[in-house]
């Protein structure tokens, strides 16, 4: 079969990647085998199958091919990112405090989960809008992105004190 680039989520069996055939002008059905030798990638998820197909006919003959399989990771994480939400300048905004991304990958079963902000400021000091990049990233570099916008208000009334009521005589 011709040489052939797959995703790490396709088969690598010949039923995905084709399989060879053979003929011989003595044996009308020669044995077909293959064996596999497989060397890793840049990553994890990539790597290459060098298949080698041998016919056998009845009389030992043999005949060798050779199939190249490159098994590639080009799909990006699936990311979900937690709910954009206001809080009171009180409350904290650490990720575990407001929620974490979660990410899933077709290939790679645990993908990096990272975040960065970025804080505009509101109308009053105490106010303030977090904007949180979540970045996926899996073992092969796909990365996929979400965000979550954080609005921190200030909602609380100041305490006051007063001087206790004094009679001067």
């Amino acid at each position: 079969p011709a040489d052939t680039v797959i995703d790490c989520t396709s088969g690598t069996t010949p039923v995905f990647t084709g399989s060879a055939t053979a003929t011989d002008s003595c044996d009308p059905a020669p044995v077909i085998t293959s064996s596999d030798v497989t060397a890793t990638g840049d990553c994890a998820q990539e790597y290459t199958i060098t298949r080698g197909w041998i016919a056998t006919d009845a009389c030992l003959n043999r005949d060798t091919c050779f199939q190249i399989i490159t098994v590639q990771d080009t799909m990006r994480p699936v990311i979900v990112c937690p709910a954009d939400t206001i809080i009171d300048c009180t409350s904290g905004t650490t990720p575990a405090l407001l929620g974490i991304a979660t990410a899933t990958d077709s290939c790679d079963p645990s993908p990096s989960v990272s975040s960065d902000d970025v804080i505009t400021a509101g109308s009053f000091p105490q106010e303030y809008t977090i904007t949180r990049r979540w970045i996926a990233t899996d073992a092969c570099l796909n990365r996929d992105t979400c965000f979550q916008t954080i609005m921190v208000q200030d909602t609380i009334r100041p305490v006051i004190v007063c001087p206790i009521d004094t009679v001067i005589d």
